[in-house]
């Protein structure tokens, strides 16, 4: 039997062993993460023998008074995480598709997880996405050789610079202020003011875990070009919060940073997971170091009202011609 529960209800030791449990390695529906980014955040659960057997994280957020399902910021994929391996035919999710995201509620947009995906894509709207990770399973030399030219070309840009690496979480304010410095920019201010908040919980409680890895790519006069922070969970390693600066870019800071995480981890069961971008460029940037594609699903704007779909239009009306909201 599934049942809906707040987060304040939730058992959080059997919702993290269940997420645990299934094969995705995701870190996004740990409920520390989802603590830190969507306080507010639900889920429907299947328990069975004093243990959840599967679990689904909804985060919910009201368009004009109305609530809907939505996608936090920094979650790339959600879904279901189970230990039923029955979930992996289609039929289980007829059945609990209509309880979850019925008609009655809308969803904005949320991500189903690779793993949900195949099954998914033949019962529900999905547009595929398009995540990108670098298994490290392989020697250095061996990963390094799948790097595409311009890799190597900035990798001989940062040896000219003597641009050199660090590593230690009490880094981590110094890769913040250089994210709002360089992508703070190109978010509009709502988006801002939510990273501002969430960004440094989320940092805290993946440090106080042991599983928060900063990276800094200085100069050798000491100034910081680049950074990073990173969560590792089960063998993924995420790629967080990357930032670099217009020298750090001129001096291939970024390509030197993860070719230095290829050095660490090369040879391990790590997967360098880069979360994948919409944005065309970056995606090539990330496919220059011979990442692979991992297909995800995004259901977006489902069951939305005649209202919720005006609002929608309107909304997108204003922010072409920038008049005020």
């Amino acid at each position: 039997m599934w049942k809906r529960l707040s987060s304040s209800r939730i058992n959080k030791g059997y919702w993290d062993a269940c997420v645990q449990s299934d094969p995705a390695g995701l870190v996004y529906a740990l409920s520390w993460y989802l603590d830190a980014v969507a306080p507010a955040w639900e889920g429907w659960v299947k328990e069975e023998n004093e243990q959840y057997t599967a679990v689904i994280p909804i985060v919910k957020r009201k368009i004009a008074g109305i609530p809907v399902i939505t996608q936090p910021l920094l979650t790339q994929q959600l879904g279901l995480f189970t230990r039923d391996h029955s979930f992996s035919s289609a039929k289980p999710w007829q059945e609990l598709l209509p309880a979850v995201f019925k008609s009655s509620t809308a969803t904005e947009q949320y991500s189903f997880n690779s793993g949900n995906y195949q099954n998914l894509k033949y019962l529900l709207p999905l547009k595929e996405r398009i995540n990108l990770i670098l298994p490290l399973a392989s020697g250095y030399n061996t990963l390094k050789a799948a790097f595409r030219l311009n890799r190597i070309r900035d990798l001989q840009k940062a040896a000219a610079t003597q641009l050199q690496v660090q590593t230690g979480n009490k880094l981590w304010p110094q890769v913040f202020e250089l994210y709002q410095a360089n992508v703070f920019p190109r978010l509009n201010k709502k988006h801002q003011l939510i990273l501002k908040k969430i960004i440094p919980k989320l940092i805290e409680a993946a440090t106080v875990r042991g599983c928060g890895l900063t990276f800094t790519v200085t100069l050798p006069s000491g100034q910081i070009v680049a950074g990073a922070f990173f969560i590792r969970h089960q063998n993924r390693l995420t790629y967080l919060l990357p930032a670099a600066s217009e020298v750090g870019k001129k001096c291939g800071a970024s390509t030197f940073l993860l070719d230095q995480v290829c050095q660490q981890f090369a040879g391990s069961k790590v997967i360098l997971d880069f979360e994948g971008s919409a944005h065309s460029g970056i995606a090539l940037f990330y496919k220059s170091f011979g990442a692979q594609c991992e297909g995800y699903g995004l259901l977006e704007n489902y069951n939305f009202s005649l209202p919720l779909k005006l609002l929608y239009s309107l909304k997108g009306w204003l922010n072409k011609f920038n008049l005020p909201r």
